[in-house]
């Protein structure tokens, strides 16, 4: 990604990493990515790998209902899809920060000293309440 295209960017927030990954839990095919505002540079791609492979696994089940079963298909398709899933997923947490960091680095190498950073999340609890972090960094 060129340094005007990240500028242009800005930051991944908290909010989009969280809603993200969880994204990439529940749904998977690049939707987290999306949220993300990364699915330009791989979220389609884990949404063509998780389709092709759905579609092999599919492709096993149908030769297995007209009775011409070929069960290799159904594993390797059900297998990659969920290599591709749990791939997606550690792509979803890891990059952002990265991410996040090299913009700093722009940001701070174009404008000069770059602006203090801060995040906060809320999390839901299963007593009905929550639990609120802060920062700021400098």
């Amino acid at each position: 990604m060129r340094e005007e295209d990240i500028l242009a960017k800005g930051t991944i927030t908290t909010a989009e990493h969280v809603i993200g990954v969880a994204g990439g839990l529940f749904f998977g095919f690049g939707i987290g990515h999306a949220v993300q505002g990364r699915y330009g540079e791989r979220g389609f791609l884990f949404m063509l790998g998780e389709f092709a492979a759905a579609a092999v696994a599919l492709g096993g089940l149908v030769s297995c209902i007209t009775g011409d079963c070929n069960d290799t298909y159904i594993i390797v398709g059900v297998g990659g899809f969920g290599v591709l899933r749990v791939w997606e997923i550690i792509d979803l947490i890891v990059v952002p920060p990265g991410y996040n960091e090299r913009y700093w680095r722009v940001r701070s190498k174009v404008y000069g000293t770059p602006a203090p950073r801060w995040g906060a999340v809320v999390v839901p609890t299963s007593g009905g309440g929550g639990v609120a972090s802060f920062s700021l960094r400098f």
